[in-house]
């Protein structure tokens, strides 16, 4: 294993590659890095870390637990989630707490919580409306930094 771990961490997320090609799992990419969570799973656990030991017991281990139980039985342990896009939505919608939201629904908070739209393009009672009732996701998903959203929302440049 080779762990590459960025000068400017937990602003940048380390990687870590099977240098050796051991690891036969579905969760490791064709440049040999290994797909440890989404990076909005990453990025709200490790955004105030200060030691490579969150990355490690946070992350790594539970890896390496998951893909010798993948190897046993076929399943991973602690779920699975889906690559890319969708990967996005179903992190979005755990971490918001919102199970129903749909997929459009999470874009546009996304958007919103990146400063890419502002509500008050919409009218007073939909501003009002939706304040109310997103507010807290949206100082939530804030909590994860501008630059980082608004590259989450690059990442779902396909149109909905």
């Amino acid at each position: 294993m080779r762990i590459q771990f960025p000068k400017n961490y937990p602003k940048e997320l380390p990687v870590t590659f099977d240098i050796d090609n051991r690891i036969t799992y579905d969760h490791k990419y064709t440049d040999g890095s290994l797909c440890l969570a989404t990076e909005i799973d990453m990025v709200s656990k490790l955004h105030r870390s200060k030691c490579i030991g969150d990355y490690i017991e946070g992350f790594l281990i539970p890896y390496f637990i998951s893909y010798e139980y993948w190897k046993k039985t076929g399943t991973d342990i602690f779920g699975d989630r889906a690559h890319g896009r969708q990967g996005i939505f179903e992190t979005l919608r755990d971490f918001l707490e919102m199970p129903t939201a749909t997929d459009k629904e999470l874009y546009f908070l996304l958007i919103w919580a990146a400063k890419i739209q502002n509500i008050k393009r919409l009218d007073k009672s939909t501003q009002k409306e939706l304040s109310k009732k997103y507010s807290g996701k949206i100082i939530r998903l804030r909590t994860l930094g501008i630059p980082f959203l608004r590259k989450q929302v690059q990442m779902l440049s396909v149109p909905l």
